[in-house]
């Protein structure tokens, strides 16, 4: 289990915000290295989210294995202009990037571990790295740094209603075609619904 009092929280005064490829924050004042590690990349100006930002990458000197059971081994800092250069070290809480709109999250290679999903802005959806990074704050604010956010409710469960005179034109729609007489039978239906839960 990791020491989390060897990590520090990036963005001091502000909340976790919306999570994606990584967490985002409105920082009042500049990002802080979350670990000690080396400047491995920093992308050139207006390489990041749509044109506007930057990015610096960072590989840690221990990787992080999050309780999900995943390991990073790098961390990038997003949307601003870096305050760091590479070549480069930095401890735990070296000011990374400048104030405003920021983004952290796990990198690999030198890029996001993963890959945006739903697109730039309010589309976009979390990610399983997202989420790793989003819980490694967590962990750390709740050493004392900052009270944790209230927890979103979950997303209401619809319920699927099969009707078996649909089972054809929802077979058709997934590229299956069988005669109707065939989904009329118990057992293709049996199938059919274990395949869909």
């Amino acid at each position: 289990m990791p020491d989390y009092g060897a990590y520090g929280y990036p963005y001091p005064g502000a909340p976790r915000g919306r999570i994606d490829q990584g967490v985002d924050f409105a920082a009042p004042g500049p990002a802080l290295a979350i670990a000690a590690g080396t400047v491995i990349k920093i992308s050139p100006p207006g390489s990041w989210a749509g044109g506007t930002g930057e990015a610096v990458y960072i590989s840690m000197d221990v990787p992080y294995r999050a309780p999900s059971g995943r390991t990073y081994n790098q961390i990038y800092y997003a949307e601003q202009h870096p305050l760091v250069h590479m070549p480069g070290h930095v401890t735990v809480g070296t000011p990374v990037m400048a104030a405003g709109g920021s983004e952290i999250g796990f990198a690999r290679y030198g890029e996001p571990a993963c890959a945006l999903v739903g697109g730039l802005g309010a589309g976009s959806k979390p990610t399983v790295c997202g989420v790793d990074m989003y819980d490694l704050l967590g962990l750390i604010v709740g050493l004392g740094a900052l009270p944790l956010p209230p927890p979103q409710p979950p997303a209401p469960v619809q319920k699927v209603v099969h009707a078996p005179a649909a089972w054809a034109d929802l077979m058709h729609a997934l590229g299956h075609d069988l005669p109707h007489s065939l989904w009329q039978s118990r057992r293709a239906r049996r199938r059919f619904t274990r395949l869909v839960r």
